[in-house]
């Protein structure tokens, strides 16, 4: 294979989701990756504030617990006011004024309220979990836009390796052409070749590293950390179980939230129509006072208890329950579909991590052979048995392999991780 077609395979970028990062001076691991990313992420935040609204939100629903006070005033004319339809000799009896004035001090105390204030709590937590559970699910999203770049560096560190090894060696060979004129049995058309050579793989290093930087730079933006273009990653050990199909991604956790809350919601529906049962005090100062017949200013007071049940609400109970009802089947459609797609996304995995192995296994086999006859063609290049464009093409042959090798290899890490972050093992 030329020289060229080698390049392609090195500047390879796995398209992968999965990988964890941790840092040690200038060494990084793929937890500790995800660990800066997730402090680094602005929705965080957002569970803190929440949790704040959540708590004031409760306060307030319980505030229905406490005592109601409320101050009315009032002044009206009327038209008319009440009289007795009767008369006796020598008795005057008085008339109403028609203008009347009130003024109350009314206080109200809920004794029981059919259970509507612990359902609107239990509402207000549920709804509040469910915020926090879809900012759960967009951080495990980060994941993946970490796993890409991650494996794009480890690609990157990986080239660069077979990059200098092909440098050494050609660099190893040029030196023995070198002394192969100056005895005159080899020409110098055979160290120009070399010389091209190196400078094809000069040039293939700096898109490399140019590569490597450019990821390392959106990792640092992603992570919030300062990392140098000289740190190094470790390649992840995956605790990879391939039967392993029990999904408990962050989706799962939002899906069942979501069910439990159009449960609440259910009850919440009966709250409503449930009776309800307050004590109620009122004072008051007014003309005429609780004696109508009395035209003039006095204090006066009442209290009791009062009974509400509401017999008829226009079957709205009904209708909310059937909204309620279509939510939670909504919400089993959406997990369903969910997981569906996740276990074909398994399937595809499991296919590529089986087609991946046996590769490797080859491409072991392959690199022996190529290396044998990469020496081979070492010794026949210095015995001037055969050309430099020869011993280009072999070992550019046991390169490729390596490439080959090293990217399946890779390659093969990536769908491992994609398989366990897919089902949300990896966290």
């Amino acid at each position: 294979m030329c020289m060229k077609k080698i390049y392609i395979f090195l500047l390879f970028n796995v398209s992968i989701t999965g990988i964890s990062l941790t840092q040690n001076q200038e060494t990084y691991t793929l937890e500790n990756c995800y660990r800066f990313a997730e402090a680094n992420f602005p929705l965080l935040q957002q569970k803190d504030i929440i949790d704040v609204i959540t708590e004031e939100s409760v306060k307030k629903i319980g505030s229905y617990w406490q005592p109601q006070v409320y101050i009315n005033a009032q002044a009206t004319y009327q038209s008319e006011v009440t009289q007795l339809p009767i008369s006796f000799p020598g008795i005057e009896i008085p008339l109403l004024s028609k203008d009347q004035y009130k003024a109350t001090l009314d206080v109200n105390q809920m004794i029981y309220d059919g259970g509507l204030v612990h359902q609107q709590k239990e509402l207000q937590r549920s709804g509040s979990e469910i915020e926090k559970q879809k900012i759960e699910v967009e951080i495990y999203k980060l994941h993946e836009r970490i796993n890409q770049l991650y494996f794009i560096i480890l690609q990157a560190d990986k080239n660069i390796e077979l990059v200098n090894n092909l440098q050494k060696e050609l660099n190893n060979q040029k030196q023995k052409i070198k002394a192969g004129i100056q005895f005159g049995t080899t020409s110098q058309n055979s160290a120009d070749i070399l010389d091209a050579e190196l400078i094809k793989a000069d040039m293939k290093m700096i898109e490399v590293r140019a590569a490597r930087e450019s990821a390392i730079l959106m990792l640092s933006k992603l992570m919030g950390q300062n990392v140098s273009p000289s740190a190094t990653f470790s390649t992840p050990a995956v605790d990879f179980i391939l039967n392993d199909t029990i999904n408990v991604r962050p989706e799962i956790t939002l899906f069942n939230l979501q069910e439990e809350h159009a449960g609440l919601q259910m009850l919440f529906a009966d709250a409503p129509t449930l009776p309800k049962l307050s004590l109620f005090a009122q004072g008051g100062y007014g003309k005429p006072g609780l004696n109508f017949l009395d035209d003039a200013f006095s204090f006066y007071y009442i209290g009791g208890i009062k009974l509400s049940y509401p017999l008829w609400t226009g079957n709205a109970k009904k209708y909310d329950k059937n909204i309620y009802n279509q939510n939670i089947g909504t919400t089993t459609i959406y997990r369903d579909n969910f997981i569906l797609n996740s276990n074909i996304q398994t399937s595809q995995y499991t296919s590529e991590i089986k087609k991946l192995g046996q590769l490797i296994e080859k491409d072991s086999e392959l690199i022996g052979l190529k290396k044998k006859i990469t020496n081979s063609a070492s010794v026949q290049l210095e015995n001037g048995i055969i050309s430099a464009n020869d011993y280009v093409s072999y070992l550019n042959q046991e390169t490729e392999a390596n490439i080959n090798l090293a990217t399946h290899e890779i390659q093969l890490l990536a769908a491992q991780l994609n398989y366990m972050i897919t089902l949300g093992k990896i966290k």
